[in-house]
Protein backbone atom coordinates (compact mmCIF):
# COMPACT_ATOMS: atom_id res chain seq x y z
CA UNK A 1 0.00 0.00 0.00
CA UNK A 2 0.67 3.54 -1.12
CA UNK A 3 2.88 5.17 2.34
CA UNK A 4 3.64 9.19 2.52
CA UNK A 5 5.87 11.09 4.80
CA UNK A 6 3.98 14.70 5.39
CA UNK A 7 6.08 17.44 6.53
CA UNK A 8 4.54 20.15 8.44
CA UNK A 9 6.57 23.73 8.54
CA UNK A 10 3.77 26.08 8.60
CA UNK A 11 2.32 28.87 6.61
CA UNK A 12 -1.43 29.59 5.76
CA UNK A 13 -2.37 25.76 5.87
CA UNK A 14 -1.16 25.39 8.95
CA UNK A 15 -3.00 28.74 10.60
CA UNK A 16 -5.75 29.21 12.61
CA UNK A 17 -7.61 32.43 13.33
CA UNK A 18 -6.72 34.09 16.98
CA UNK A 19 -8.28 37.53 17.20
CA UNK A 20 -8.84 37.95 13.88
CA UNK A 21 -5.52 37.68 12.46
CA UNK A 22 -3.88 34.20 11.36
CA UNK A 23 -1.63 32.47 13.52
CA UNK A 24 0.09 29.24 13.23
CA UNK A 25 1.33 28.66 16.73
CA UNK A 26 -2.02 27.18 17.69
CA UNK A 27 -2.97 25.43 14.80
CA UNK A 28 -3.72 21.79 14.51
CA UNK A 29 -1.68 20.45 11.76
CA UNK A 30 -3.04 16.91 11.19
CA UNK A 31 -6.40 18.55 10.46
CA UNK A 32 -4.73 17.38 6.52
CA UNK A 33 -4.78 13.94 6.73
CA UNK A 34 -8.09 13.61 9.11
CA UNK A 35 -10.37 14.96 5.98
CA UNK A 36 -8.25 13.09 3.46
CA UNK A 37 -9.14 10.09 4.85
CA UNK A 38 -13.12 11.11 5.62
CA UNK A 39 -13.39 11.76 2.18
CA UNK A 40 -11.69 8.68 0.82
CA UNK A 41 -12.66 5.84 3.64
CA UNK A 42 -11.36 3.60 0.76
CA UNK A 43 -7.67 5.03 0.99
CA UNK A 44 -5.70 2.66 1.76
CA UNK A 45 -2.70 5.75 2.09
CA UNK A 46 -0.58 5.13 5.02
CA UNK A 47 0.90 8.55 6.22
CA UNK A 48 3.81 8.91 8.43
CA UNK A 49 4.44 12.91 9.71
CA UNK A 50 7.38 15.19 10.73
CA UNK A 51 7.23 18.76 11.87
CA UNK A 52 9.27 21.54 12.31
CA UNK A 53 9.84 22.17 16.28
CA UNK A 54 8.93 25.78 15.68
CA UNK A 55 6.56 26.08 12.69
CA UNK A 56 6.29 29.43 11.13
CA UNK A 57 4.18 31.93 8.98
CA UNK A 58 6.48 31.65 5.50
CA UNK A 59 6.86 35.53 5.75
CA UNK A 60 9.16 35.09 8.62
CA UNK A 61 11.25 32.48 6.60
CA UNK A 62 14.94 32.89 7.19
CA UNK A 63 18.17 31.28 6.11
CA UNK A 64 18.39 30.57 9.68
CA UNK A 65 14.90 28.34 9.10
CA UNK A 66 16.03 27.14 6.15
CA UNK A 67 18.65 25.62 8.10
CA UNK A 68 16.30 23.88 10.67
CA UNK A 69 14.27 22.36 7.33
CA UNK A 70 17.47 20.81 5.54
CA UNK A 71 18.68 19.49 8.97
CA UNK A 72 15.24 17.70 9.05
CA UNK A 73 15.40 16.66 5.41
CA UNK A 74 18.65 15.10 5.99
CA UNK A 75 16.35 12.88 8.86
CA UNK A 76 14.00 11.10 6.29
CA UNK A 77 14.66 7.98 4.58
CA UNK A 78 13.16 9.35 0.93
CA UNK A 79 13.60 5.34 0.18
CA UNK A 80 10.81 4.56 2.60
CA UNK A 81 8.08 6.12 1.03
CA UNK A 82 6.37 6.63 -2.12
CA UNK A 83 6.44 10.14 -2.12
CA UNK A 84 6.89 12.96 0.05
CA UNK A 85 4.31 16.02 1.07
CA UNK A 86 5.86 19.39 2.62
CA UNK A 87 3.35 21.55 3.71
CA UNK A 88 4.71 25.54 3.29
CA UNK A 89 3.10 29.03 3.50
CA UNK A 90 2.57 30.93 -0.19
CA UNK A 91 4.75 34.06 0.40
CA UNK A 92 8.37 32.21 0.06
CA UNK A 93 7.06 28.82 -1.33
CA UNK A 94 8.72 30.04 -4.34
CA UNK A 95 11.99 30.44 -2.69
CA UNK A 96 12.07 27.17 -1.04
CA UNK A 97 10.86 25.06 -3.58
CA UNK A 98 14.18 26.22 -6.27
CA UNK A 99 16.09 25.68 -2.57
CA UNK A 100 14.78 22.16 -2.01
CA UNK A 101 14.66 21.57 -5.75
CA UNK A 102 18.76 21.41 -5.91
CA UNK A 103 19.37 20.09 -2.23
CA UNK A 104 16.66 16.77 -3.46
CA UNK A 105 17.93 16.25 -6.99
CA UNK A 106 19.03 12.98 -6.38
CA UNK A 107 16.05 11.94 -4.57
CA UNK A 108 14.03 9.15 -6.77
CA UNK A 109 10.37 9.50 -5.47
CA UNK A 110 8.64 13.02 -5.97
CA UNK A 111 8.60 15.89 -3.45
CA UNK A 112 5.92 17.83 -3.59
CA UNK A 113 5.40 21.38 -1.67
CA UNK A 114 1.88 21.58 -0.76
CA UNK A 115 0.12 25.98 0.73
CA UNK A 116 -3.48 27.01 0.58
CA UNK A 117 -4.29 30.20 -0.12
CA UNK A 118 -6.42 31.04 3.09
CA UNK A 119 -6.84 28.64 6.36
CA UNK A 120 -8.49 25.18 6.28
CA UNK A 121 -11.55 26.08 7.95
CA UNK A 122 -12.71 28.66 5.16
CA UNK A 123 -14.99 26.73 2.67
CA UNK A 124 -12.74 28.85 -0.29
CA UNK A 125 -9.02 27.28 1.38
CA UNK A 126 -7.65 25.71 -1.48
CA UNK A 127 -5.23 23.67 1.04
CA UNK A 128 -7.40 20.38 1.22
CA UNK A 129 -7.57 19.76 -2.95
CA UNK A 130 -3.79 20.93 -3.13
CA UNK A 131 -3.30 17.94 -0.87
CA UNK A 132 -5.81 15.26 -2.00
CA UNK A 133 -4.46 15.55 -5.93
CA UNK A 134 -0.27 15.76 -4.24
CA UNK A 135 -1.13 12.60 -2.68
CA UNK A 136 -3.53 11.04 -6.06
CA UNK A 137 0.24 12.43 -8.21
CA UNK A 138 2.00 10.34 -5.50
CA UNK A 139 -0.35 7.02 -5.84
CA UNK A 140 -0.49 7.09 -9.42
CA UNK A 141 3.23 7.06 -10.10
CA UNK A 142 2.64 10.40 -12.91
CA UNK A 143 6.36 10.50 -11.70
CA UNK A 144 8.94 7.78 -11.63
CA UNK A 145 11.87 8.86 -11.06
CA UNK A 146 11.57 11.92 -8.39
CA UNK A 147 11.73 15.59 -9.23
CA UNK A 148 10.39 18.45 -6.70
CA UNK A 149 7.27 20.41 -7.28
CA UNK A 150 4.45 22.58 -6.14
CA UNK A 151 0.50 22.25 -6.24
CA UNK A 152 -2.12 24.78 -6.17
CA UNK A 153 -5.42 24.76 -7.18
CA UNK A 154 -6.97 28.39 -8.11
CA UNK A 155 -10.63 27.03 -9.02
CA UNK A 156 -10.55 24.45 -6.54
CA UNK A 157 -11.32 22.04 -9.52
CA UNK A 158 -8.30 22.09 -11.45
CA UNK A 159 -4.52 21.68 -9.35
CA UNK A 160 -1.58 23.21 -11.52
CA UNK A 161 1.16 21.26 -10.62
CA UNK A 162 4.78 23.15 -11.27
CA UNK A 163 8.19 22.07 -11.17
CA UNK A 164 10.08 23.46 -8.27
CA UNK A 165 13.19 24.80 -10.22
CA UNK A 166 10.56 26.76 -12.15
CA UNK A 167 7.90 28.18 -10.41
CA UNK A 168 8.32 32.24 -9.55
CA UNK A 169 6.48 34.49 -6.73
CA UNK A 170 2.95 34.44 -6.34
CA UNK A 171 1.57 37.73 -7.66
CA UNK A 172 -0.58 40.28 -5.23
CA UNK A 173 -4.02 40.74 -6.06
CA UNK A 174 -4.12 38.18 -8.58
CA UNK A 175 -2.49 35.35 -6.22
CA UNK A 176 -1.31 33.34 -8.53
CA UNK A 177 2.18 32.17 -9.58
CA UNK A 178 4.18 32.06 -12.62
CA UNK A 179 6.66 29.66 -14.04
CA UNK A 180 9.52 30.43 -15.77
CA UNK A 181 9.44 30.57 -19.47
CA UNK A 182 5.43 30.41 -19.04
CA UNK A 183 4.72 27.06 -18.84
CA UNK A 184 3.34 24.66 -16.52
CA UNK A 185 4.81 21.00 -15.76
CA UNK A 186 1.00 20.07 -15.99
CA UNK A 187 -2.05 19.50 -13.99
CA UNK A 188 -4.96 17.49 -12.11
CA UNK A 189 -7.99 17.33 -12.42
CA UNK A 190 -10.76 14.47 -11.74
CA UNK A 191 -7.94 12.56 -10.87
CA UNK A 192 -6.81 12.94 -14.25
CA UNK A 193 -3.03 14.11 -15.11
CA UNK A 194 -2.34 16.25 -18.13
CA UNK A 195 1.05 17.58 -18.79
CA UNK A 196 0.68 21.22 -20.49
CA UNK A 197 3.21 20.90 -23.68
CA UNK A 198 4.52 17.28 -23.30
CA UNK A 199 7.61 18.31 -25.83
CA UNK A 200 8.42 21.35 -23.87
CA UNK A 201 7.83 19.56 -20.40
CA UNK A 202 10.22 16.89 -21.34
CA UNK A 203 12.72 19.78 -22.24
CA UNK A 204 12.20 21.60 -18.94
CA UNK A 205 12.07 18.17 -16.98
CA UNK A 206 15.77 17.08 -18.07
CA UNK A 207 17.99 17.11 -15.61
CA UNK A 208 16.15 18.21 -12.97
CA UNK A 209 17.08 14.99 -10.81
CA UNK A 210 21.21 13.64 -10.73
CA UNK A 211 22.87 11.31 -8.46
CA UNK A 212 24.81 14.55 -6.41
CA UNK A 213 23.51 14.14 -2.82
CA UNK A 214 24.42 17.72 -1.66
CA UNK A 215 22.29 17.43 1.25
CA UNK A 216 24.28 14.99 2.79
CA UNK A 217 26.99 17.15 2.60
CA UNK A 218 25.97 20.91 3.04
CA UNK A 219 26.56 22.70 6.38
CA UNK A 220 24.38 25.38 7.54
CA UNK A 221 24.21 27.79 5.33
CA UNK A 222 25.63 31.50 5.95
CA UNK A 223 23.40 34.44 4.96
CA UNK A 224 25.79 35.80 2.14
CA UNK A 225 24.48 36.49 -0.72
CA UNK A 226 22.27 39.73 -1.40
CA UNK A 227 19.86 39.52 -4.11
CA UNK A 228 18.87 43.32 -5.83
CA UNK A 229 15.92 44.21 -7.78
CA UNK A 230 16.03 47.64 -9.87
CA UNK A 231 13.90 49.95 -10.22
CA UNK A 232 14.03 54.04 -10.78
CA UNK A 233 15.90 55.65 -8.55
CA UNK A 234 17.90 53.35 -6.89
CA UNK A 235 21.18 54.78 -5.15
CA UNK A 236 23.72 52.04 -4.94
CA UNK A 237 25.68 54.42 -2.75
CA UNK A 238 23.18 53.63 0.03
CA UNK A 239 24.06 49.53 0.01
CA UNK A 240 26.15 47.56 2.72
CA UNK A 241 28.17 45.15 1.77
CA UNK A 242 29.00 43.86 4.80
CA UNK A 243 29.97 40.32 5.06
CA UNK A 244 28.41 39.93 1.57
CA UNK A 245 30.19 37.04 -0.46
CA UNK A 246 28.23 37.73 -3.85
CA UNK A 247 25.66 40.00 -5.11
CA UNK A 248 22.69 38.70 -7.46
CA UNK A 249 21.07 41.82 -8.98
CA UNK A 250 18.15 41.10 -11.21
CA UNK A 251 17.75 42.95 -14.76
CA UNK A 252 14.27 44.96 -16.18
CA UNK A 253 12.50 42.36 -18.35
CA UNK A 254 14.37 42.69 -21.36
CA UNK A 255 17.59 41.75 -19.33
CA UNK A 256 18.68 45.94 -19.08
CA UNK A 257 20.00 47.47 -16.25
CA UNK A 258 20.46 51.36 -15.51
CA UNK A 259 23.52 53.36 -16.23
CA UNK A 260 24.82 56.39 -17.31
CA UNK A 261 23.45 59.11 -19.90
CA UNK A 262 26.23 58.25 -22.80
CA UNK A 263 28.95 61.67 -22.91
CA UNK A 264 30.38 61.72 -26.67
CA UNK A 265 28.91 58.32 -27.54
CA UNK A 266 30.80 56.64 -24.28
CA UNK A 267 29.58 55.54 -20.54
CA UNK A 268 31.60 57.24 -18.14
CA UNK A 269 34.41 54.81 -16.44
CA UNK A 270 33.87 57.36 -12.94
CA UNK A 271 30.03 56.32 -12.58
CA UNK A 272 27.51 58.01 -10.94
CA UNK A 273 25.51 56.57 -8.09
CA UNK A 274 22.57 55.22 -9.94
CA UNK A 275 24.87 53.28 -12.14
CA UNK A 276 24.88 49.40 -11.98
CA UNK A 277 28.50 49.67 -13.11
CA UNK A 278 29.17 51.76 -9.78
CA UNK A 279 27.95 48.68 -7.68
CA UNK A 280 29.96 46.02 -9.87
CA UNK A 281 32.78 47.91 -9.73
CA UNK A 282 32.57 47.77 -5.73
CA UNK A 283 31.75 44.84 -5.73
CA UNK A 284 35.30 43.69 -7.93
CA UNK A 285 37.04 45.76 -5.13
CA UNK A 286 35.86 44.21 -2.28
CA UNK A 287 36.49 40.46 -4.07
CA UNK A 288 32.95 40.54 -3.89
CA UNK A 289 31.08 38.18 -6.73
CA UNK A 290 28.69 39.88 -9.09
CA UNK A 291 26.09 38.10 -11.09
CA UNK A 292 22.69 39.50 -12.76
CA UNK A 293 20.00 37.04 -13.31
CA UNK A 294 18.18 35.61 -15.78
CA UNK A 295 19.17 36.22 -18.87
CA UNK A 296 17.86 34.45 -22.16
CA UNK A 297 21.21 34.18 -24.45
CA UNK A 298 18.98 33.94 -27.54
CA UNK A 299 18.49 37.48 -27.83
CA UNK A 300 19.92 40.64 -29.23
CA UNK A 301 21.55 42.13 -26.65
CA UNK A 302 21.28 46.23 -25.33
CA UNK A 303 23.20 48.45 -25.27
CA UNK A 304 23.43 48.83 -21.73
CA UNK A 305 23.66 44.73 -21.46
CA UNK A 306 26.64 44.55 -23.90
CA UNK A 307 29.02 46.96 -21.63
CA UNK A 308 28.33 45.07 -18.73
CA UNK A 309 29.22 42.03 -20.76
CA UNK A 310 32.09 43.24 -22.21
CA UNK A 311 33.17 44.75 -18.21
CA UNK A 312 33.55 40.70 -17.57
CA UNK A 313 30.17 40.68 -15.49
CA UNK A 314 28.79 37.18 -15.44
CA UNK A 315 25.36 36.44 -16.63
CA UNK A 316 23.01 33.54 -15.06
CA UNK A 317 21.44 32.02 -17.95
CA UNK A 318 17.86 30.86 -18.65
CA UNK A 319 16.66 30.47 -14.72
CA UNK A 320 14.15 32.40 -12.69
CA UNK A 321 15.32 34.61 -9.72
CA UNK A 322 14.71 32.59 -7.19
CA UNK A 323 16.74 29.60 -8.59
CA UNK A 324 19.27 31.28 -9.37
CA UNK A 325 19.43 32.90 -5.76
CA UNK A 326 18.92 29.26 -4.25
CA UNK A 327 22.08 28.48 -6.07
CA UNK A 328 24.35 30.64 -5.42
CA UNK A 329 23.57 30.44 -2.11
CA UNK A 330 24.49 27.32 -1.60
CA UNK A 331 27.70 27.53 -4.17
CA UNK A 332 28.63 30.70 -2.16
CA UNK A 333 28.42 28.45 1.08
CA UNK A 334 30.23 25.53 -0.21
CA UNK A 335 33.22 27.52 -2.40
CA UNK A 336 35.57 29.34 0.67
CA UNK A 337 37.59 31.03 -1.74
CA UNK A 338 36.14 34.80 -2.81
CA UNK A 339 35.03 35.17 -6.24
CA UNK A 340 32.82 33.65 -9.08
CA UNK A 341 31.60 29.95 -8.64
CA UNK A 342 34.25 27.60 -10.37
CA UNK A 343 32.75 25.64 -13.04
CA UNK A 344 32.43 22.16 -11.65
CA UNK A 345 30.75 23.95 -8.75
CA UNK A 346 28.68 25.52 -10.77
CA UNK A 347 27.72 22.29 -13.14
CA UNK A 348 26.48 20.51 -9.80
CA UNK A 349 24.20 23.47 -8.90
CA UNK A 350 22.85 23.50 -12.45
CA UNK A 351 23.80 27.07 -12.98
CA UNK A 352 24.90 28.19 -16.54
CA UNK A 353 26.51 31.67 -16.96
CA UNK A 354 27.28 34.00 -19.64
CA UNK A 355 31.16 35.29 -19.38
CA UNK A 356 32.72 37.27 -21.09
Amino acid sequence: MPKILVVFTGGTIGSVEVGGVKEVEQAKFFVLIESHKKRNPESKVVFDTKELSTKVLSENMTVDIWNRMIELLKEIEFDKYDGVIITHGTDTLAYSAALFSILLKHVSKPVILVSSNEMLAFPTANGHKNFEDSVSFICKGISKYGGVFAAFSYDLKKTVFYLAKHITQSQPFINRYGSYAGIDFGYMENGVFSVCDIDLAVKLWANTWNNSNLLENIGPLENCVMLINPYVGLDYSRINLDGVKAVLHGTYHSFSMCLDEKVGGEYPEDPSKTSIYYLYKKCIDKSIAFYFSSFDSSLMQYDTTRYMVDKGAAFILDQSVELAYAGLLLGHNIQKESGILGEELRKSLGIKMLMS
